[in-house]
């Protein structure tokens, strides 16, 4: 009942707020299947939401190898969610990433050095990179980082690394 009600939100969110059957616009079952998708993506612990950009346009193979290196140079802990996005036309490829496992002082935020690091270590091009909050990205809704990650499907995500299960304080 409350995931078709969320459908129900979305479906009118992107029509502009017209009220349309469901089954014309998305599959439920494949909204069921990227909020499920989403959902598991949020219950790790994450650090940053990252979007690096090449200088130079790639193939989607050299992206990964460029992500790869870079998430090398974080350290072992290091981890990450990442999609590889096509521009509409260009077919040019940018990866968007979720990444945890940085250098931490306190349980819940990295350091600014760690995060600094992060930014300044993506030789390529230019890097977005912004904390990620939890609470803007709360499980049941189609709305934050994790969400955008599934936006275009559940097979284009890519886990790297470890991640570690978020467990919240009692």
């Amino acid at each position: 009942m409350y995931l078709r009600r969320t459908y129900r939100r979305y479906v009118e969110a992107l029509t502009g707020g017209h009220r349309v059957a469901p089954d014309d616009f998305l599959d439920f079952e494949a909204f069921r299947l990227r909020m499920a998708w989403a959902d598991w993506v949020r219950s790790f612990s994450w650090d940053a939401w990252c979007t690096p950009t090449c200088e130079n346009p790639v193939t989607e193979r050299r992206a990964r190898l460029l992500v790869m290196r870079w998430l090398r140079r974080q350290g072992r802990q290091a981890y990450a969610a990442v999609i590889y996005e096509r521009t509409p036309g260009a077919l040019l490829v940018h990866p968007h990433a979720l990444v945890g496992g940085l250098h931490r002082t306190a349980p819940k935020h990295p350091t600014p050095l760690a995060v600094t690091h992060l930014r300044e270590s993506w030789p390529h091009g230019n890097i977005k990179v912004e904390p990620y909050y939890a609470g803007m990205d709360r499980p049941g809704t189609y709305r934050g980082a994790s969400w955008y990650l599934v936006k275009t499907g559940v097979d284009g995500v890519t886990i790297v690394g470890q991640p570690v299960r978020w467990r919240p304080s009692r």
